[in-house]
């Protein structure tokens, strides 16, 4: 995004107010602070093309009840006792 407005990582790092480091950080490893991201999307203006990422799906009734079931903890059944017949 930031090539692609043909913006230097120099530029960058003053349009958010961080560190150069920082910017190459980010980059590079995709190491750096929620902070940082939202400063950077927002100096890219950026934001409309991360919604998809941001978006929860809507879940339905049945679907709750789904997962819920699955975490629900099952008890261990009691052994029962066999009679000896012989």
């Amino acid at each position: 995004m930031r090539l692609a407005r043909n913006l230097s990582q120099a530029e960058l790092a003053a349009m958010t107010g961080s560190s150069l480091s920082s910017i190459r950080r980010l980059e590079a490893r995709g190491q750096g602070t929620l902070v940082l991201l939202v400063r950077v999307v927002q100096a890219l203006q950026a934001g409309t093309q991360l919604e998809s990422f941001l978006v929860q799906p809507t879940l339905s009734i049945a679907d709750v009840e789904r997962a819920v079931a699955a975490t629900r903890r099952q008890r261990a059944g009691v052994p029962r006792k066999r009679s000896d017949v012989g």
